[in-house]
């Protein structure tokens, strides 16, 4: 099994330690195995995409002017 715990800041409504957070917690336990297929797909070339994440937006934690 494993556990993943988030801490996650809603913004605009915070500031460093002071605001709206919230605590997920998550439990993941192995349950069985099915089986599988081995056959094998033919991949198109012109719809292979990249996997790569994309940068997220840059956000201020305060509040200003321009924002």
């Amino acid at each position: 099994s494993a556990s993943c715990t988030e801490t996650h800041v809603y913004l605009p409504f915070s500031h460093l330690d002071n605001g709206i957070s919230s605590v997920v917690t998550q439990e993941l336990s192995f349950q069985g195995v099915k089986r599988i297929s081995t056959r094998t797909f033919d991949a198109e070339r012109l719809q292979a995409k990249p996997l790569h994440f994309q940068d997220p937006e840059d956000k201020s934690p305060v509040q200003t002017k321009e924002a």
